[in-house]
């Protein structure tokens, strides 16, 4: 009987291992399982690894790119970033060389405020003084700045506080740009005159395309043409004149062809326009060319010659004809004769010459006065 219960235990203790061997069978599988998952999920986590690398490494590479770039462009438009730490009194300034010098703030203050030009000194304090007690969005000033050369030079500087303390409203933290704008003030300056002599000249001027349309006139040729600004721009160039005669058409299509084809003109002719306007015209016109030589424009230059025009006219009769009786007089006289003798295309056969005496006439001067005579004068060449 005891031998049947130690083969009965014996037998239970069999099943229990060869069941405890099952289970330790399932539970190595499940570690081979486990083990190849964590091998699948590390060899997936490196991947991640390596594409993320790679993403940060390409993300970098663009942000230096991007980051040379700026420093291209700061350098380029002659503007240098500032960053101001108000709090901790230091000054960071980034220059065209990517280096950066670092200064207190009270030394930067007051080797700025000393070289800035006595009359935007003022100014400069006032704005900046209004921007650290946020009574204006930004700080923007335009100033003169002594060069070490001992040149001015004009400087444009923005700057706007990123951080403010929460209870006082205290500036902490102010960030901007200076940029060199002594060019742009020369070139500004030069516009402002070259404004100025436009609409202040004494001559017609105008702009032309490279069509010969008007796109810009001064305030003389307005009043030459008879015509407003805003009636003159996009009109073609002959547009606002007028032709009612073939031959006048060809002149004006004869001036335009030589600007097309020499890029000049310079002639005076009588012009008639359609403002109702008439003037001997002196007109000269150039072309403006490209680096390419293309002709991108015309600046034409007009004058009116009509009072000089009379003035000559005028002079011209005085010197051919007499000022009293109207009639040709003794230069005008001889020239002719002269011109008859030796003028082939003259041919006289026979040729006479009639003097006119008035008989007493110095009496009858002397007898009433000059104004009578000058009157006998007048009534002898009319008839």
């Amino acid at each position: 009987f005891k031998n049947k219960q130690l083969v009965q235990v014996a037998e239970q203790h069999t099943q229990w291992a060869e069941e405890l061997c099952v289970q330790l069978q399932q539970e190595v599988n499940k570690s081979k399982d486990i083990e190849a998952q964590l091998q699948f999920n590390n060899h997936l986590l490196e991947q991640k690894v390596r594409e993320r690398t790679y993403d940060l490494t390409k993300m970098n590479e663009r942000l230096e790119s991007h980051h040379h770039n700026l420093a291209f462009a700061h350098e380029t438009a002659g503007i240098r970033p500032w960053d101001w730490d108000i709090e901790k009194q230091k000054l960071e300034i980034t220059f065209f060389d990517q280096q950066k010098q670092t200064q207190n703030t009270p030394l930067h203050l007051k080797s700025i405020l000393e070289r800035i030009h006595p009359n935007d000194r003022k100014l400069f304090d006032e704005r900046l003084k209004e921007h650290l007690e946020g009574k204006s969005d930004h700080f923007n000033i335009t100033f003169r700045i002594l060069r070490h050369n001992g040149s001015w030079r004009w400087i444009h500087d923005v700057g706007r506080v990123i951080s403010r303390d929460p209870k006082t409203n205290k500036a902490l933290r102010m960030v901007g740009m200076t940029r060199d704008i002594h060019q742009e003030k020369k070139d500004q300056e030069h516009l402002r005159l070259s404004a100025i002599v436009l609409e202040q000249a004494a001559e017609g001027i105008f702009i032309l395309d490279e069509k010969l349309n008007y796109i810009e006139v001064n305030p003389y040729y307005e009043k030459l043409t008879g015509f407003s600004k805003s009636e003159l721009l996009s009109q073609q160039l002959f547009n606002i004149t007028i032709n009612q005669k073939l031959q006048q058409q060809q002149f004006h299509d004869s001036i335009t062809q030589q600007l097309l084809k020499t890029g000049e003109y310079m002639g005076q002719f009588d012009e008639k326009f359609t403002s109702g306007k008439s003037v001997y015209l002196w007109l000269h016109i150039n072309a403006v060319k490209d680096e390419y030589n293309q002709i991108i424009n015309y600046i034409g230059f007009a004058r009116d010659l009509t009072d000089q025009k009379r003035q000559e006219q005028h002079l011209s009769y005085l010197k051919n004809y007499d000022s009293l009786t109207h009639l040709p007089n003794r230069f005008y006289y001889y020239n002719q004769l002269h011109q008859y003798l030796v003028n082939p295309s003259y041919s006289f056969k026979n040729l006479a010459l009639i003097r006119i005496n008035i008989d007493r006439f110095r009496a009858f001067n002397e007898f009433l006065n000059n104004d009578s005579g000058d009157e006998l004068l007048k009534q002898f060449a009319q008839r």
